[in-house]
């Protein structure tokens, strides 16, 4: 699995993949137009959850960078 994420995403897959989910997360807390297909209910809680998935996911990301 590693070899296939490196061949694809790179030496620095991990700093990749935590950038790609902050950056949808960050979209659907900023644009919420993005979920209109979800139910009512549901909207509310995705756009909650997708906060705090921002900011995890930026914490990791911010971990995993290399400065080079």
């Amino acid at each position: 699995m590693i070899k296939f994420t490196e061949n694809i995403l790179g030496e620095n897959w991990r700093t990749s993949l935590w950038g790609g989910i902050m950056l949808i997360a960050l979209a659907i807390n900023q644009a919420p137009t993005i979920i209109d297909f979800l139910p009512d209910d549901a909207k509310a809680w995705v756009r909650g959850i997708s906060g705090l998935i921002v900011i995890a996911s930026g914490l990791k990301f911010a971990g995993s960078a290399k400065d080079k």
